[in-house]
């Protein structure tokens, strides 16, 4: 990564504070999630995770908001480095923490846009119909088309158009569970939990 000067990325955390806004988290991170944030100021740091944000006090210097892969929020949630205090810093454009690195930028990548897959007419057909199956409910396609637009700005779809058979199961279970408080980004989360514990299984 290019335009970052290692002297202004430097933070020393109390381990303790950092590990349970990592584990939490953690615990609230989606699989739509790609990427995390962490910036500073008045000396707090923001790490935030989709919809989840933690405030941690830190001392030190963090020029700008850098964003790394949300898959560092899961290792670190369980394998922080037993020091105190911890340190987070950017070196030779990768950032550290204490030892462990990975790679991090300075501004998110163009999304891989997976709504290409879908053809202008078919995304506009499916916003026509959801909008209709909801027209009892005020929406209109101009209304509901504004709310795709917005989700899709934020995060990546949880589901694939080629996951049609799956995408159509799901819909029946969760109109069954949804007053039982489950939502369909568990299902998915759950889904794919049970799919690769049988394929592990299998290959055991």
């Amino acid at each position: 990564m290019t335009d970052l000067h290692d002297a202004n990325y430097h933070l020393l955390f109390d381990r303790e504070k950092l590990f349970e806004a990592l584990k939490a988290l953690a615990a609230d991170l989606e699989p739509s999630v790609h990427w995390i944030s962490i910036s500073h100021q008045a000396g707090e740091t923001s790490i935030t995770a989709g919809a989840s944000r933690s405030l941690i006090p830190a001392m030190g210097n963090w020029d700008e908001t850098i964003f790394v892969d949300a898959e560092w929020v899961r290792i670190m949630a369980t394998l922080l480095p037993d020091v105190n205090p911890v340190s987070l810093l950017i070196k030779n454009g990768r950032f550290y923490t204490n030892t462990y690195s990975q790679s991090c930028r300075l501004s998110l990548p163009r999304r891989t846009d997976t709504t290409r897959k879908l053809s202008a007419k078919s995304r506009e057909t499916r916003i026509s119909k959801a909008a209709a199956l909801l027209s009892d409910f005020r929406v209109t396609e101009r209304t509901l088309e504004r709310l795709v637009n917005s989700i899709q700005a934020q995060r990546e779809p949880l589901w694939q158009p080629e996951e049609k058979a799956m995408i159509a199961a799901v819909a029946k279970a969760w109109a069954q569970l949804a007053p039982l408080g489950v939502e369909t980004s568990d299902l998915r989360t759950f889904l794919d939990e049970t799919i690769r514990h049988a394929f592990i299984g299998k290959k055991e």
